[in-house]
């Protein structure tokens, strides 16, 4: 009996001391790295309305964190890959990289004629509906939500 005992107490050590991964957490850029989204008002922008939206954004979790794919005014489209930097143009900046948030400063620096202008945005990124949706609001429009569709595309900026 005494072995019987020893026997299910170490199937029962054996089957509960494994590693458990599910709750280790990823950030936003570990678990979003590749994905793509594209802006669900799209196709409601005029044409002529259209230059420098962003039709598709691509995060990685490298150095270029944020990748866009913008509209161009000739009706091009390009790719604009950004990561954390500051120079005397401006800077961007992680603020926040947790589960489903991402939230950074974008800080465009403006010198002509003589006088500096200074533009500041505290972009904030939540993945909500377990990721399927992208919501985006800028400092400079909170009351403006924006909001991109998670899609099963390859990345158009490769």
């Amino acid at each position: 009996m005494k072995k019987l005992i020893y026997l299910f107490l170490t199937i029962l050590i054996v089957g509960c001391s494994g590693d458990d991964e599910s709750n280790t957490s990823q950030t936003f850029l570990e678990k979003y790295a590749g994905v793509v989204w594209e802006y669900d008002q799209w196709d409601t922008i005029d044409e002529d309305d259209q230059e420098g939206a962003w039709r598709y954004i691509i995060f990685n979790d490298r150095d270029g964190f944020f990748t866009r794919y913008q509209a161009e005014y000739d009706g091009t489209f390009n790719c604009y890959t950004a990561g954390e930097f500051s120079n005397d143009e401006g800077s961007i900046s992680i603020e926040m990289n947790s589960d489903n948030v991402l939230k950074f400063r974008w800080v465009e620096i403006d010198n002509e004629n003589g006088s500096t202008y200074e533009d500041t945005s505290l972009l904030t990124l939540t993945a909500i509906n377990n990721g399927t949706t992208l919501e985006i609001t800028d400092s400079f429009f909170p009351e403006e939500v924006g909001t991109w569709s998670r899609v099963n595309i390859s990345n158009p900026c490769e």
